[in-house]
């Protein structure tokens, strides 16, 4: 639950009785009443602009045209924003799922990080995956907030649900990541198993 909304209440609250206090004896209680309730929705609304956690910064990565340092400093930032968004929302068991598409996607961000060759196997994930979920949990978190009824319920409903697939592609796309290094590797062992035999190892002692 974001704490926007309470911030913005306060501010209203005071910007309504402060005029109403001051007004309230030489204009007269109604005149007051008027003039402390303008103000009033003036300061919520200014406070809302103010304290609202709604500013959402939109990323996009342009694979094209931008370096891969630029792409990596990009997905750092959308993915603190994804953490991030754990402390706004109440439900705990998409709390859970977002800290561990979080996990995975730090996963992903530092082993391109290292090995920037393997860019190749994940740029779906950097121009789609990693935008639009950012994209969807904020939405989830906007409307969260607003007491839409059972329009904002099934549409939360409808995310988390999405939210659960998006953590399974997540960790396919870090396995993508390591499919050519297991192949490499199994036939390596193959090899290597096959030296241990020319050695004299009894085959089955060692097997594969």
């Amino acid at each position: 639950m974001k704490n926007g909304s309470i911030l913005s209440g306060i501010v209203g609250g005071i910007c309504f009785a402060v005029p109403y206090i001051i007004f309230s004896e030489p204009l007269g209680m109604s005149v007051a009443f008027s003039v402390s309730m303008l103000t009033g929705l003036f300061g919520f609304g200014a406070g809302s602009l103010v304290f609202s956690n709604n500013k959402t910064k939109e990323y996009t990565i342009d694979l094209e045209n931008e370096g891969i340092d630029q792409i990596l400093s990009k997905a750092k930032k959308m993915n603190t924003e994804i953490i991030g968004i754990v402390n706004k929302i109440e439900d705990s068991n998409l709390q859970k799922d977002i800290r561990e598409i979080y996990q995975t996607s730090s996963k992903i961000i530092n082993t391109v990080e290292t090995n920037q060759k393997k860019m190749k196997y994940v740029k779906t994930f950097f121009s789609y995956f990693l935008p639009e979920t950012l994209k969807l949990l904020n939405k989830y978190d906007e409307i969260e907030n607003q007491n839409l009824g059972k329009s904002g319920e099934d549409f939360m409903i409808k995310t988390r649900k999405m939210i659960s697939k998006v953590k399974l592609a997540f960790n396919e796309q870090l396995a993508h990541l390591y499919q050519e290094d297991i192949i490499d590797t199994d036939a390596e062992m193959k090899v290597f198993d096959s030296m241990i035999k020319s050695e004299g190892f009894d085959g089955n002692d060692f097997k594969l």
